[in-house]
């Protein structure tokens, strides 16, 4: 397991305002901790382990299992790769910790390189809890949020070097990284740079789809996956001039080297837990004063 822990933070959103919210879809899913096992589309299987409701905080920890595309298993410095033997039925655990503020409504989650990610999450939900698709909106910095807010967005930059190894799971996710495929290809380039804008039009950009497809792009960029380099909305101020606004510097969350390697599941999960936990208190100030 990747001893790498990174947590970022989330407003979630029913998608429709007559949908449940998110607190009354976690509380039916820590209701369901005798069945947590969920086969997704795309052959794609979740469970959730430690579900716990405490006071304002829903918690508990995703793990997608892997059965196929396994690792190989070398015995011995000498010895040939060998297929790695599981019993029938049973999986290699990608874990992912996350933490529900009902107080702040902010999702702490960790995002992993191969873990369970929050389009998969929306996914298992839906299966576990029989809810709508909710919106996870990146928690940004309290000063940067106040510009976007007042910005009429009027441009989307996007700059990743390997599109091939972006994840896409929702449609919008899987056109924009079949634009960035077809372009690269077609220059053969190192990187491909795409420049979404209205120019001189007016109006603005669709702001939930870009949300979401900000979202997307964070969550890639802290998976190590695609290489990710420019996520930026150029907008247009009450002076009419244009002000980038840089979505990898201002994301909120935090980034640690734990000593979890030799941990057994249980310990493993209380230190990821704990840190998550950690960088909630670290930046609570700021998560209460988030406007959503």
């Amino acid at each position: 397991m990747d001893s790498r822990v990174t947590v970022r933070f989330y407003s979630v959103l029913p998608l429709d305002a007559a949908h449940p919210t998110f607190e009354a879809t976690l509380k039916k899913l820590v209701g369901l901790a005798d069945d947590p096992h969920r086969e997704l589309a795309g052959g794609i299987a979740i469970q959730a382990s430690h579900l716990k409701h405490d006071g304002t905080r829903y918690s508990g920890d995703l793990v997608r299992i892997q059965s196929t595309n396994l690792p190989s298993l070398v015995e011995t410095r000498a010895s040939k790769p060998k297929k790695l033997p599981l019993v029938r039925g049973a999986g290699l655990g990608h874990h992912t910790a996350f933490i529900y503020d009902t107080s702040l409504r902010i999702l702490a989650y960790q995002i992993t390189k191969n873990s369970v990610s929050l389009s998969h999450f929306n996914s298992y939900l839906a299966a576990a809890c029989g809810s709508k698709f909710f919106a996870f909106n990146p928690v940004i910095k309290a000063s940067e949020l106040k510009l976007l807010n007042t910005l009429n967005a009027k441009t989307f930059v996007v700059k990743v070097a390997d599109p091939v190894k972006l994840e896409a799971v929702e449609d919008d996710e899987k056109r924009l990284r079949e634009s960035l495929l077809n372009l690269r290809e077609i220059a053969e380039g190192m990187y491909v740079r795409v420049q979404v804008g209205l120019g001189n039009k007016h109006g603005e950009l669709d702001r939930p789809k870009v949300t979401g497809l900000i979202r997307w792009l964070l969550e890639q960029r802290d998976k190590k996956k695609g290489a990710v380099r420019t996520i930026k909305v150029i907008g247009k101020d009450s002076d009419e001039e244009d002000v980038p606004l840089d979505f990898i510097k201002w994301q909120l969350g935090a980034s640690e080297d734990l000593d979890i390697g030799d941990m057994d599941p249980e310990q493993n999960y209380k230190a990821r837990s704990n840190f998550v936990e950690e960088v909630i208190e670290k930046y609570h100030s700021e998560l209460s004063n988030y406007k959503r």
